[in-house]
């Protein structure tokens, strides 16, 4: 077998392990008081999503809540850490590790004011809420060039969502 070869065939299965780590992570039990949260891609502990995580935190009818945040900025999760040590139910994940995965795959209800990553899949007892983070009145989406293929994943992800709040 040539390298080219080899290279595409180990591409193929680290890309099958991927989704079969992924199938079994959706068939985990959900977690009834977990949160979980993502803003901007994983840029930090911001937006709407942030809005609502201090909300729920410090209200007392949601004392029972673990909140998870998915992080991938290192100086953000510095930041994070330091202002939520005191907070045991209160952690981060970093975005596409296998906890990231497992929290989303489980997390009873979930927060996001942009997408999550293509290979997600909302499970049907799961709560989505997608609170969009911009304006429809800027230039988006079907409006800029390949804008169907860019849109695809946005779409995929309001259709799942069970809440879009602008």
């Amino acid at each position: 077998m040539n390298a080219s070869k080899l290279r595409r065939q180990s591409k193929r299965i680290l890309r099958a392990a991927k989704y079969e780590r992924l199938a079994y992570l959706r068939s985990l039990p959900i977690q009834q008081d977990t949160v979980f949260y993502e803003s901007f891609a994983g840029n930090g502990v911001l937006c709407n999503p942030e809005a609502i995580f201090r909300y729920l935190l410090d209200h007392p009818d949601f004392k029972h809540l673990r909140h998870v945040w998915a992080i991938k900025d290192p100086q953000a999760i510095r930041r994070f850490k330091a202002e939520f040590r005191d907070h045991p139910r209160v952690r981060f994940v970093s975005c596409d590790g296998s906890s990231y995965w497992r929290a989303l795959s489980t997390s009873r209800v979930l927060f996001n004011n942009a997408t999550f990553p293509p290979a997600f899949g909302k499970r049907e007892s799961q709560l989505y809420v997608n609170t969009w983070h911009g304006t429809p009145l800027k230039r988006m989406g079907f409006d800029i060039p390949d804008g169907a293929v860019e849109s695809a994943n946005t779409l995929r992800n309001f259709l799942m969502a069970d809440y879009l709040l602008a």
